[in-house]
């Protein structure tokens, strides 16, 4: 593992993180509130405008959404034509992404939170940067809460510098189906000609039952906010169910069940 890119909301267990990956070689590309963290703590960072070309802009709204990065975290290093490419425009790969998302629920949640603030709190670039590592999780590995970190931390240093799909497990999502006028966490507004919004919020500490026994673990809300007209209801919730399946246990996408 050459580069990770550490991107984080909640700061907790970060800057050990960055000083665990740090220490194995790993080079640090990193973000607005969570660079000043890391170089704070005396870690050496490279900010990620330096990885881009392209500087951060707009009160931090773009940074991260830049096809420099997302080149190198979509790349298959097994496939020619795509190595050819990424040579060709000075792609740099992008091993490990640390992650999680703005807190628009707490946001939404607090008395006397106006609407400016609720809407800087829609994360844009965090569930970008989620669903293409996740898709080339053969080569990109996801992290997203910080009660991951010392197992990366332990497996990288234990193994070869690679995570497998066993550690990409073990997060718990539940669904909403909130029909045309959205979810529980938020409200969509759909646009002609959008039928449906699928909507990824923050990564959450819940307790659940897990073999007769209450366990805190990661959990994300899905919502699919949809018009009835359009889309049928049990299609809707199919839908939801199968997506849940496939991000608690990865390997469906491999066996395609």
């Amino acid at each position: 593992m050459r580069r990770a890119l550490l991107s984080v909301s909640d700061k907790e267990g970060i800057v050990e993180f960055a000083r665990g990956l740090a220490g194995m070689g790993v080079e640090i590309v990193s973000t607005g509130g969570t660079a000043a963290a890391l170089s704070e703590a005396g870690l050496e960072v490279r900010a990620i405008d330096d990885l881009t070309g392209f500087p951060e802009i707009m009160d931090g709204r773009v940074k991260t959404l830049n096809p420099k990065l997302y080149a190198g975290l979509l790349a298959r290093r097994d496939d020619a034509s795509h190595m050819e490419q990424a040579a060709g425009h000075g792609i740099e790969f992008v091993d490990l992404v640390c992650v999680n998302l703005y807190p628009f629920e707490e946001t939404v949640a607090r008395d006397g939170v106006d609407e400016a603030e609720v809407i800087e709190n829609i994360d844009i670039g965090g569930p970008t940067m989620v669903r293409a590592t996740a898709k080339n999780f053969a080569f990109s590995a996801i992290v997203t809460d910080p009660g991951q970190y010392g197992e990366v931390l332990d497996t990288l240093n234990a193994g070869d510098g690679t995570l497998s799909l066993d550690q990409l497990q073990g997060g718990t999502f539940t669904i909403t189906n909130g029909g045309v006028y959205g979810s529980l966490m938020s409200t969509p507004i759909l646009n002609m000609p959008q039928s449906g919004i699928l909507g990824m919020h923050n990564i959450v500490q819940r307790p659940v039952a897990v073999d007769g026994q209450v366990v805190v673990r990661p959990m994300m809300y899905l919502a699919l906010s949809y018009d009835h007209r359009i889309v049928d209801g049990k299609e809707a919730v199919t839908f939801l169910v199968r997506i849940k399946e496939h991000l608690e246990d990865p390997q469906r996408f491999l066996l395609d069940v």
